[in-house]
């Protein structure tokens, strides 16, 4: 087998000791007075499948890369805010971010007090310039602009301030101050009409976009003939019949008509159980039988397309629909 052996490619040059960053923010700006194509990456269908990513785990890199709790290495001069091209007041609007965040730290629930250190303005001003310039210097990991590996780290953010110090900003900046909440007893603590407003709704499992929703009003003069649950998934699919999606609820809506009628309708259902739910095979909630399940195992049974499960976890979750297959062997 041949191979090939590539020439590596050099190590970027060393940025300057005195990284401006008030040229960053005034190349952001002049990006602002552009015109932005904004791609149509188009839906093909309402409801996928999504699997869980990976979630990426702080490296040893990143961790030697910063200081815990140090302050941020910055002055106003190194890192200033020019405002003379944008709509917005930002001074203005860091009069109003700044006093909340630089309060006490007794209301900073996310830090350790014992590392954290007094905020400045001029900290702030840096803070929000990072994520400004993390809008234009796009990377898959916040930690990877602090990262010890050339190819991904960017210099300017650590010449900065360090990563756990943009953390600790991140997790405490706010608009409001907590000190001024009303104390249990108030009469002011609670609302004062303990009201709100319900809302069904049917959301894209891979993106979260709202692709449909209805106000419950309470009971309509039809009245509700299969149960609630029933009537509210069949109105949000009303717009999607015939396209075989899948729709995924959980024990309050899920019902053998529901899924039969959904099927029937080209939809696919998968939806979690309530224990003893009718219509379904009383031995899928035989408490006997669970009792003797082990972690992992699964009893199932099936009926034409309609599948309906019992799974050992840590205890037993039972669920039903026709987004799935029967296992190929019964545990």
């Amino acid at each position: 087998m041949d191979t090939v052996r590539y020439p590596l490619h050099p190590a970027p040059p060393l940025l300057k000791e005195h990284y401006g960053l008030e040229n960053l923010v005034e190349e952001v700006l002049a990006h602002l007075d552009g015109d932005f194509d904004i791609p149509d990456e188009g839906v093909n269908s309402d409801f996928e499948w999504l699997e869980d990513e990976d979630f990426e785990e702080e490296t040893d890199d990143s961790k030697e890369e910063v200081a815990k709790g140090r302050p941020s290495n910055v002055t106003v001069e190194e890192f200033s805010w020019s405002d003379n091209r944008a709509e917005i007041d930002i001074p203005g609007f860091l009069q109003a971010v700044g006093p909340m965040t630089i309060l006490p730290t007794l209301q900073a629930k996310n830090t350790d007090p014992t590392t954290w250190k007094q905020l400045s303005m001029e900290e702030l001003k840096a803070f929000f310039g990072l994520l400004v310039a993390m809008s234009i210097h796009k990377l898959p990991c916040l930690r990877d602009y602090w990262s010890s590996n050339w190819v991904l780290s960017v210099s300017a953010f650590s010449r900065v301030m360090p990563l756990n110090r943009f953390l600790d900003i991140w997790n405490n900046v706010h608009l409001s101050d907590n000190t001024k909440m009303p104390k249990p007893g108030n009469s002011n603590f609670d609302k004062l009409f303990k009201r709100g407003i319900k809302m069904w709704c049917r959301a894209d499992s891979t993106n979260g976009y709202l692709s449909d929703f209805d106000i419950y009003t309470g009971e309509t003069q039809q009245g509700v003939q299969h149960g609630l649950g029933y009537s509210v998934v069949t109105k949000l699919c009303e717009t999607i019949k015939g396209h075989w999606y899948a729709i995924f609820c959980d024990n309050f809506f899920t019902s053998y008509k529901l899924i039969e009628d959904l099927y029937r309708s080209k939809i696919l259902c998968c939806g979690t159980l309530q224990s003893g739910r009718k219509e379904f095979p009383p031995c899928l909630f035989d408490k006997d039988r669970i009792n003797s399940m082990k972690k992992g195992e699964v009893f199932w049974q099936m009926k034409g397309p309609i599948l309906a499960i019992t799974w050992m976890d840590k205890k037993a979750v039972h669920a039903a629909g026709t987004y799935t297959q029967a296992p190929q062997e019964n545990l």
